[in-house]
């Protein structure tokens, strides 16, 4: 290699690390919160101790459940709130909850193995079909941040296609 090319080439690096000297303190960031949900305990959003009376008696658990009303979350989250068409909670016992961090689901979990949140979209039946089966799981994150960066993964069922029957 010349020594012209190594001259340059040196002058370039010297040059990149400067203006990394000069950004690294306006990039400044920190983890805030994270999770894999492999630690949580089972939990499901169909969970009779979350039924505090805040929807008619025989409706089920709860739509929203706080910390701060007395609900059981998983650790670390704040608030839930959920919309089950189909699910044990009211009345069909051989479906699924809306909401489930659970064991026997580690095949939806990323890389199939471990826990995570699954959250099940059902449809009603027809004529008129509708998707008004809902999830969430809240976490409240504090006041001081002026940007926030969101990293997750999320998976499609295959057979998501399929609507609900009744029978």
């Amino acid at each position: 290699m010349s020594d012209q090319i190594k001259l340059g080439s040196l002058r370039l690096l010297k040059a990149a690390s400067l203006c990394v000297l000069m950004i690294s303190p306006l990039a400044q960031g920190e983890v805030l919160f994270e999770e894999s949900f492999d630690d949580d305990a089972d939990w499901h959003s169909g969970m009779e101790i979350n039924d505090r009376g805040g929807w008619p008696e025989g409706a089920g658990p709860d739509r929203v459940q706080c910390l701060k009303d007395g609900h059981i979350l998983p650790e670390g989250w704040d608030c839930a709130r959920q919309n089950p068409a189909w699910a044990p909670s009211v009345g069909h016992p051989d479906r699924h909850e809306n909401m489930e961090i659970l064991v026997r689901n580690a095949d939806k979990a990323r890389g199939g193995s471990g826990k995570s949140l699954v959250i099940w979209r059902d449809s009603t039946t027809g004529p008129e079909y509708a998707w008004n089966s809902d999830g969430l799981l809240s976490k409240a994150l504090g006041k001081g941040s002026k940007s926030l960066y969101v990293k997750f993964w999320i998976r499609l069922s295959l057979n998501g296609h399929r609507l609900a029957k009744q029978g």
